[in-house]
């Protein structure tokens, strides 16, 4: 698992980022907009919750809390150290904090199952 987060390319272009993070407060404003940003996010995380789902299937594992609030977790986390590493290059190299709790989140909350379906 580690591999492959360490392959995760997690940055944002700091143009991209300000224009998201402006987009957020002017949403955080105004109620109509929110209403976009909201649905937009929650169709974009209901499809990394099936991907999730899928991998998990797939290598037989299981998380100690339900999909959606991992997913949920994985966005705050990349917004907010997305946040910090532009803001502290040196310190936080682009992604660097992603992965790091990343990979402690699937080693904390991830069970393997066995074919019984009991951990």
């Amino acid at each position: 698992m580690s591999a492959v987060i360490d392959q995760l390319e997690v940055g944002d272009s700091l143009q991209w980022f300000v224009t998201r993070t402006e987009m957020t407060h002017y949403a955080l404003r105004t109620p109509g907009v929110a209403v976009a940003i909201v649905e937009d996010r929650a169709a974009f995380r209901a499809t990394v919750v099936v991907a999730v789902t899928d991998a998990l299937a797939r290598t037989g594992r299981t998380l100690v809390m339900p999909v959606e609030v991992l997913v949920r977790t994985v966005e705050a986390l990349h917004d907010g150290a997305t946040t910090q590493s532009l803001l502290e290059p040196a310190a936080l190299p682009d992604g660097s904090l992603q992965r790091q709790i990343l990979a402690l989140l699937m080693d904390t909350d991830v069970r393997t199952t066995t074919r019984s379906g009991r951990r």
